[in-house]
């Protein structure tokens, strides 16, 4: 069976970054298995292609990942794809042109589609919780003409949503890791097929698990804090409620750095660093910057509890991650995360955007370690059941194997 992978960027370029890493642990997975073989193609600019890059194939464009494709370049696709000759192609995620670019090629090959994010749900909660008010007053120059600034991301989400709409209406088959992806599939096309398939995580939070023991008392880990969806401000307002109760609270957070000025910081940074200084929480956050999977297990092993404070997560990657490694965890009920845990349970969940509900989950937890580890033992027996390795990657080659006999 010859898999034709189409994604934004190379698979073997994903191994150690937050995105796309589920995809890179897939491929090593499947590799392994008899009768699979896969070829990966990308559109990319300057990449040279190398020994590390492996089977990739790159077809040369100046088409950005977001921008609607010219017929040259869907041409050139469909000319590549005819050389390569796959029994299936897969495309990772419809938040990027590739399935909408498939769509347009009229290939006559199945395409196996697996959800990763919703585009038309990330911009709904880009602003997160923040009053229009709140965005006038904190409002930059670099949200108004910065490529990454809050108008241009929600003129490329607008973009690409339409893209992406076009794609999941025309294809059939689609591959969903939580019934909130389900969801959005069949509201633009109810007659799709839906298959779901549990994600591989990176190997390291395979191997090691959190203990009372090693944890840095009253620590919170959050991943992110840069864009407003993901709720970094509903945080810094409950730590003003919790550092009464708990004054040597520790917030550290990994992602982007923050900025500073009016120039380079976005108005969402510019209102982070506000409630920061007026709430004098300079002291209770520490940025750590971008992570390596190997840094960033030793930080959620190290800490109290993680906090996913967004505003919409198709699955979160981070929540997987934490469960796996039995990190006691606080997630907001935001899109599909709480598919992926039981309340009290494997984890402890909470309206998103309420910073009082937050900050009480987190007392719970600050509170009582019994609850605190009985959580922890629950989600990683979970995980490690959920999320192993050749059970993932079986399922996903038997979806493979359904597709094609479906068509055959």
């Amino acid at each position: 069976m010859k898999v034709l992978w189409f994604t934004s960027s190379p698979v073997l370029g994903y191994s150690d970054n937050v995105s796309g890493s589920w995809t890179y642990s897939m491929y090593n997975a499947l590799s392994r298995l008899e009768g699979i073989d896969i070829i990966n193609i990308v559109i990319s600019h300057g990449l040279n292609q190398g020994p590390a890059l492996g089977n990739t194939v790159i077809i040369e464009s100046n088409t950005k990942n977001r921008q609607r494709p010219g017929r040259e370049l869907i041409e050139l696709f469909r000319e590549v794809v005819s050389k390569i000759k796959p029994d299936l192609i897969h495309i990772w995620g419809t938040e990027w042109n590739g399935s909408y670019i498939t769509v347009m090629a009229n290939l006559g090959i199945p395409v196996l589609v697996s959800i990763q994010g919703i585009t038309a749900s990330v911009r709904k909660h880009l602003s997160g919780n923040r009053k229009t008010i709140e965005i006038l007053r904190w409002l930059t120059i670099h949200d108004l003409i910065a490529p990454s600034g809050l108008m241009s991301i929600y003129r490329d989400l607008k973009r690409t949503s339409t893209m992406e709409f076009k794609a999941i209406e025309q294809l059939h088959y689609f591959e969903c890791a939580t019934p909130f992806m389900e969801a959005w599939v069949r509201s633009v096309n109810n007659k799709a097929e839906v298959f779901q398939c549990n994600s591989i995580l990176r190997p390291v939070f395979y191997k090691f698990r959190w203990s009372e023991s090693s944890m840095q008392n009253h620590s919170l880990f959050l991943p992110d804090a840069f864009m407003s969806y993901k709720g970094f401000d509903v945080m810094l307002k409950s730590a003003e409620i919790l550092i009464k109760e708990f004054p040597y609270l520790q917030i550290r957070v990994a992602g982007v750095v923050p900025r500073k000025g009016f120039f380079e910081a976005s108005g969402y940074e510019r209102f982070m660093h506000s409630i920061i200084k007026k709430k004098n929480l300079e002291s209770k956050i520490v940025f750590l910057g971008p992570l390596k999977s190997d840094r960033l297990c030793h930080e959620m092993l190290s800490s109290h509890c993680v906090v996913i404070s967004s505003f919409i997560e198709s699955q979160s990657l981070i929540l997987l991650e934490s469960m796996m490694l039995g990190v006691p965890t606080i997630a907001s009920y935001a899109g599909g995360m709480p598919d992926l845990f039981t309340n009290m349970q494997t984890a402890l969940g909470y309206p998103a955007g309420d910073h009082i509900s937050l900050a009480h989950r987190v007392r719970s937890l600050f509170n009582n370690q019994n609850l605190a580890n009985q959580i922890s033992s629950n989600a990683y027996n979970l995980a490690h059941k959920r999320n192993e390795q050749l059970s993932c990657a079986e399922g996903m080659a038997n979806i493979y194997r359904t597709v094609l006999h479906k068509i055959n």
